[in-house]
C-alpha cells in the first residue's frame, strides 16, 4: 500500500515538474528574452504568387488577395534580423528574404495583437486654381474594428462603406478600386495584458511627400477588367485633385494612384491600356486618341438623346450607336458610359437620361445617370480599336 502511495506521489511530483518546466519553457519568459521589433510591413499575394511583397499591386475583380503582416526583429542574444510572418515568403522593399530567415511568431514571447488600418485622405482636395496655392493631401489611419488582430486578412477594397445619408445606397462599390494599408503591432506579457511590451507601425499617413503618400504605405487597386472602364473603376476610392501643375507631377499622381480629376484617370485607363506615350492633363491628347462619334449632345423632351445636327435621329445604345465603355467629355470634364439602364431600370436600346455613367466632379468616381452627371451639349467619343 505505502509502495501505491509513493509511486502515485512520484508520478504527481514529476507531472507538476513537468507542468513548471512547460510554463517556463513556452508560456512565461522574461521580458528581455522576447524579440525586438525593428520593422514592420503589410505585404500583399495575390493568385499565382509564391511569395508576398510590399510592393504596389494593380489585379482584376475576382482574384484572390491575402494580407500579411511582417515583423522584422531580432531574437534574444542575435544581430541578425529575423522575419516574423505568417506568409509563404517575403520579398520587402525589392529584396527577396531567405526562407531560413522567415518564421511563426511564437506563443511563448507573449500575444502579438495586429490592428488593421486602411489610409485614406480625410476629405477630397478640390483647390482653387491660383499661383500661390500649394496643394497639400492630408491622410487619416481609418482604424478596422471589424478586422479582429490576426496576423493576415483576405483582402477587402473599399476604405469605407460611402452610404448616402439620405437613401441608404452603397455610393462606392466594393469590388475595386484603390486601398492602402497600415499595420501596429502590439506584444502584450502574461504579466501584463493590458501595456504592451513592444509595438511596431507600418509606414501610415506621416509616409507622404511633396506630391502625396508614397508607395512604401502598401496599395492594392483593383480594376473591373482590362477595359478602360475597367482600369478607370481602379481609380476608385482615391480623392479628386482639380489643381493647375505639369503635366510631370499630375501623371506621377495618376500612375501612383494618388489622386487626380476624370480626365487624367481616362488619361490614365489609357495608359494602362497599353498607350504609353501621353501627355497628361491634355484635352486635346484624348481627342487624338479616340474617334468623335457624336458631338454636341442634347436632350429631347422625352429624355431621350440626339445630336443638334441631326434633330430627329434618337442615338441608339448598342452596335450602331453608343456602347458601354465609351467616353462622355464636356470641356475637361470626362466620364465613361457604363450601363444602358431606362427610367423603368432596364435596357431600353437609346442613350438616354437614365443611362449610367461612371465619372467624377469636386468629388470621388461614382456612377450616377448620365442627365445628373452631364449638362447637354457633349461628345461621345471611342477609344482607336
Amino acid at each position: 500500500m505505502k509502495n501505491i502511495s509513493l509511486i502515485v506521489t512520484l508520478v504527481a511530483l514529476v507531472i507538476f515538474g513537468l507542468f513548471i518546466i512547460l510554463y517556463y519553457a513556452t508560456i512565461h519568459i522574461a521580458p528581455e528574452r522576447v524579440p525586438t521589433f525593428e520593422q514592420a510591413w503589410v505585404v500583399s499575394q495575390a493568385a499565382g504568387e509564391k511569395v508576398a511583397s510590399n510592393e504596389p499591386k494593380l489585379v482584376h475583380k475576382g482574384e484572390t488577395i491575402k494580407l500579411y503582416t511582417a515583423i522584422a526583429g531580432k531574437k534574444y542574444k542575435q544581430e541578425e534580423l529575423t522575419y516574423f510572418s505568417n506568409a509563404p515568403g517575403l520579398k520587402l522593399d525589392g529584396k527577396i528574404i531567405p526562407p531560413d530567415k522567415i518564421e511563426n511568431w511564437q506563443r511563448r514571447w507573449g500575444v502579438v495583437k495586429v490592428l488593421w488600418f486602411k489610409i485614406d485622405t480625410i476629405k477630397d482636395t478640390n483647390i482653387p486654381v491660383k499661383d500661390e496655392d500649394v496643394l497639400n493631401i492630408a491622410y487619416n489611419d481609418d482604424y478596422c474594428s471589424d478586422w479582429g488582430f490576426s496576423w493576415d486578412k483576405i483582402v477587402e477594397v473599399a476604405p469605407e462603406k460611402d452610404i448616402n445619408l439620405f437613401t441608404q445606397e452603397l455610393k462606392i462599390p466594393q469590388e475595386y478600386g484603390t486601398t492602402r494599408f497600415k499595420i501596429q503591432a502590439l506584444i502584450y506579457t502574461k504579466d501584463n495584458p493590458v501595456v504592451p511590451l513592444r509595438k511596431v507601425d507600418s509606414p501610415g499617413k506621416e509616409a507622404i511627400d511633396q506630391f502625396g503618400i508614397g508607395d512604401n504605405v502598401t496599395r492594392l487597386s483593383i480594376s473591373d477588367g482590362a477595359s478602360l472602364l475597367g482600369y478607370y473603376r481602379a481609380f476608385y476610392n482615391l480623392p479628386y485633385i482639380n489643381f493647375n501643375e505639369s503635366p510631370e507631377v499630375e501623371e506621377y499622381r495618376i500612375e501612383h494612384f494618388i489622386g487626380g480629376n476624370s480626365l487624367n484617370y481616362l488619361l490614365g485607363a489609357l495608359k494602362l491600356m497599353g498607350y504609353k506615350e501621353l501627355k497628361f492633363g491634355s484635352l486635346e491628347e484624348l481627342y487624338r486618341l479616340t474617334d468623335n462619334l457624336f458631338s454636341e449632345v442634347v436632350l429631347d423632351p422625352q429624355s431621350f438623346y440626339y445630336q443638334i445636327s441631326r434633330p430627329n435621329q434618337r442615338i441608339l445604345f448598342g452596335p450602331t450607336g453608343v456602347q458601354v465603355g465609351d467616353i462622355i467629355i464636356s470641356g475637361t470634364h470626362g466620364g465613361v458610359i457604363s450601363a444602358d439602364k431606362s427610367p423603368e431600370g432596364t435596357p431600353n436600346g437609346y442613350l438616354d437620361s437614365s443611362d449610367l455613367v461612371t465619372h467624377c466632379w469636386q468629388g470621388r468616381l461614382t456612377e450616377e445617370p448620365l442627365s445628373d452627371a452631364f449638362v447637354p451639349g457633349f461628345d461621345v467619343l471611342r477609344v482607336e480599336r
